[in-house]
């Protein structure tokens, strides 16, 4: 009598363990979708549903084949959430539109590579993206910024820029390149004053540090001498962090800058009257003010 209640109870779990199975299976295998050319599975460390390393591949290939119409190749594939198109950054610079993508609303991961773009705008179009790589396409500054602000769930990588003297790292943060800050520190020994026309083109940069390390053997005579008089140059940049270190600053020029997010200031000769205004005329920028010869904290 027992044994065959122990049976029965073996074989009971052993049913109930298939069946769980067989769901388990059916389940996974409904979120995974493919079509005549392409088949999906779990990528990245399994947290995405894209394409495994065969079919990659192919699609890479198709994309230096195809152009755009490879694309369309992949339209009907809605459950991918994994897409990456730098795979071979030379079979991405002739993908000019990416109309086709737009019933792609499950994607989550996005690169489009080195694609050359004519607008931008349809990528506000999938609401579940949550990494987006623009860091190597033509798309402006100005276009980049705007995506940001409009896709606030998403990551989005902006690409960086240069000019002859001076040059950009590239993605959520855009900031000059460590040679390009030491060069822009030391500018004002030849000048007289630490100068920002000669960064004015670079209106990628989002985050812009004026801030000396503190132990660099010759730079306390540049902190106690570095005046900034005039912020205009960067009036036109989507500056979101500002980290200043200098004895003297025009504070009106500074405020003008009403994009910033958040505002470091370590300045000598800074007043309580300045500080007034800098919390007037900037209200939405978290501050972090030390000022006066003796470095006063400033609690805000």
């Amino acid at each position: 009598m027992v044994d065959k209640m122990i049976k029965k109870i073996i074989l009971t779990i052993i049913f109930a363990l298939i069946i769980a199975g067989i769901g388990f299976f059916i389940f996974n295998k409904a979120k995974y979708c493919s079509n005549e050319k392409y088949s999906t599975d779990k990528v990245y460390h399994g947290e995405y549903i894209g394409f495994n390393l065969k079919n990659q591949i192919k699609f890479s290939d198709n994309l230096e084949k195809k152009g755009n119409y490879a694309l369309s190749e992949i339209s009907d594939l809605e459950c991918l959430e994994y897409l990456d198109l730098l795979f071979d950054p030379e079979n991405t610079k002739n993908i000019t539109d990416i109309y086709e993508l737009r019933e792609l609303k499950n994607l989550k991961h996005l690169n489009l590579g080195y694609a050359t773009l004519s607008n931008y705008y349809i990528l506000t179009e999938f609401r579940k993206l949550e990494y987006l790589d623009l860091t190597l396409t033509n798309i402006s500054d100005h276009d980049c910024w705007q995506l940001k602000e409009i896709m606030e769930n998403t990551r989005v990588y902006c690409p960086s820029c240069h000019n002859d003297e001076y040059s950009t790292y590239g993605g959520l943060k855009i900031i000059l390149t460590q040679d390009s800050e030491w060069k822009l520190r030391n500018a004002y020994q030849q000048k007289g004053e630490l100068v920002l026309d000669d960064i004015a083109d670079l209106t990628c940069l989002n985050s812009l540090f004026l801030i000396l390390p503190p132990y660099s053997p010759g730079m306390e005579d540049i902190k106690k001498n570095i005046i900034i008089n005039d912020f205009s140059p960067l009036y036109d940049f989507n500056l979101a962090e500002f980290y200043i270190e200098a004895e003297h600053i025009n504070v009106p020029s500074l405020v003008k800058l009403k994009k910033l997010e958040f505002l470091r200031l370590i300045v000598t000769n800074l007043t309580d009257e300045d500080v007034y205004m800098i919390k007037k005329e900037l209200p939405d920028t978290e501050l972090s003010i030390e000022y006066s010869v003796i470095r006063k904290n400033y609690e805000m």
